[in-house]
């Protein structure tokens, strides 16, 4: 008898409550302290088993990096689930407006050293608690086409340009860094924005 998929999903928030939080992303975060809450951050857990049996679980988390701190989440999700280590997948979102963890502030020391890895943990013990039946469907489309575009998930342009040496030579650089290309007149010349 072929084993039955099972599937779970949790969802926590891994908000910082305190202010002076440096935010994560853009370079020189000791510059760039929360004053508030916009947006709070979520850490996102998916389980997978067989016939009700935990066998992995995923996270995704809303922060930029998660960079060095792998093991100490890692192994709290292990020690409250039961899942092996090994089979804790872990993941950000890339989220720039995030707490910074690699400041080596005090207020960020003790979110990944206590706060994170519990609430990480919390999310995968709920999404094991979550597992019921489940399918796997899968879905295809083109992409480019205006029926199907793909893009960020932020407003975000590209600047094509192309190179004075080869004429038929498209470059498209994100918008940072268009300008500075566009204004070296004497190699590039700038083409137009791509939304």
């Amino acid at each position: 008898m072929e084993n039955r998929l099972y599937a779970g999903f949790s969802r926590v928030d891994i908000t910082p409550e305190k202010n002076g939080i440096p935010l994560a992303g853009y370079g020189a975060s000791h510059l760039r302290l929360a004053e508030t809450i916009l947006d709070r951050c979520y850490g996102n857990a998916v389980a997978f088993g067989t016939d009700g049996k935990p066998e992995c679980v995923f996270l995704v988390l809303d922060l930029c990096i998660i960079l060095g701190i792998f093991d100490p989440i890692r192994e709290t999700v292990s020690r409250l689930t039961g899942i092996p280590k090994e089979r804790v997948y872990v993941h950000a979102t890339h989220t720039h407006s995030s707490p910074d963890i690699r400041s080596d502030l005090p207020v960020i020391r003790e979110y990944c050293r206590d706060f994170l890895p519990e609430k990480a943990g919390e999310a995968a013990r709920n999404a094991v608690r979550d597992l019921r039946p489940a399918s796997i469907s899968i879905a295809r489309t083109e992409i480019g086409n205006e029926h199907a575009r793909l893009n960020f998930i932020r407003h975000y342009f590209m600047t094509e340009i192309e190179s004075k040496d080869e004429p038929a030579r498209l470059y498209p650089v994100g918008d940072n860094y268009g300008n500075e290309y566009a204004s070296r007149k004497d190699k590039y010349r700038y083409v137009g924005h791509d939304g």
